[in-house]
């Protein structure tokens, strides 16, 4: 009987003290796991915004994508690829543009059969969308180093201002009314010894006087033909005969 408890204590003992080393085994894998995953680099991660085409985009739509995605301010790098069809030899034109925000760095490439085209420029954002808004359809990605030696430039246009607004000043010499109209529209009618102040463009008028009450025989009438010029006033009399 005694023998026998004496080896249950034993046996009770050896499975406590592989417990213990089984426990201690794995809190030193646990820390060489965490160590490991500590020393691993973090990979930071980059928006893209890529636009793929089988196809050529045509004309501008490259600036055009280029210019709205270069606004994104979530995206990091721009990527443009598209392929193009010569209709004359029906070989293909494989062209990319590559553009990274961070480093402001444009990558453009193009293939041709044999020809092979590769750009690497250093060119900030609002440099590069200046040459993408140049003039639409007028330019190609090639064109970037004449654009960054200023041999490109964007075209003027021209400013157009509004024109100047004048005044026909109309003087009645009659106490009898008048009906006015200018350019053959009436404009309304003035009382005897009124003044009358009509704004117009620049250009050519013609103001016609009819009396309208006051006569014997025949109304008065009064032709007078003039021209304004930016912001200019004439004054012209009516209510009387012409000689």
């Amino acid at each position: 009987m005694k023998s026998k408890f004496v080896a249950l204590i034993t046996t009770i003992i050896y499975f406590i003290l592989a417990s213990c080393t089984n426990s201690t085994q794995n809190n030193q894998t646990t820390q060489e796991n965490d160590s490991l995953v500590k020393k691993q680099p973090v990979i930071q991660s980059v928006n893209c915004g890529v636009i793929e085409k089988d196809y050529s985009m045509g004309g501008d739509k490259d600036f055009v994508e280029m210019n709205r995605l270069l606004d994104v301010d979530s995206i990091d790098v721009i990527e443009l690829y598209w392929r193009q069809t010569k209709s004359y030899n029906d070989r293909f034109l494989d062209c990319s543009v590559k553009y990274e925000k961070k480093d402001s760095a444009l990558t453009i490439w193009a293939k041709e059969g044999d020809e092979e085209l590769k750009i690497n420029k250093i060119i900030s954002k609002e440099k590069l969308k200046e040459f993408v808004n140049i003039n639409f359809g007028k330019t190609h990605w090639k064109d970037i180093e004449a654009f960054l030696d200023g041999k490109i430039q964007k075209e003027e246009t021209e400013t157009k201002t509004e024109p100047t607004i004048g005044k026909i000043r109309i003087v009645s010499k009659s106490s009898n009314p008048y009906q006015i109209s200018i350019n053959g529209e009436i404009i309304g009618t003035m009382v005897g010894y009124e003044t009358y102040d009509h704004q117009v463009s620049p250009g050519y008028y013609h103001i016609k006087a009819v009396q309208t009450t006051g006569y014997v025989f025949k109304p008065t009438i009064n032709n007078r033909d003039v021209q304004i010029k930016d912001g200019q006033m004439i004054t012209i009399t009516i209510g009387y005969k012409d000689k």
